[in-house]
């Protein structure tokens, strides 16, 4: 369900799975104030991302330059 969400965005379903599971861990840790938890449903944040809505707007970004906004133990903006 996701790869198809991802496919009709045109986003990359490896990027964007990447980006997520990133997102998903920070946000574990507390690193970023994003309401998204391991066994969420993810199906909004691709758009988001896509959109660039709320956190997707740093999401969209990809990992890197994700993480160098965050920096370890600095909250990010909050999620859509």
């Amino acid at each position: 369900m996701a790869a198809g969400a991802c496919d009709a965005l045109g986003l990359d379903t490896i990027s964007a799975g990447d980006t997520l599971a990133f997102a998903l861990e920070c946000a574990e840790r507390g690193l970023a104030d994003w309401p998204l938890r391991f066994g969420d449903d993810v199906l909004p944040w691709p758009g988001a991302i896509a959109r660039r809505e709320g956190a997707g707007d740093l999401l969209a970004e990809r990992t890197r330059r994700a993480a160098a906004a965050i920096g370890q133990g600095k909250s990010a903006s909050p999620a859509t």
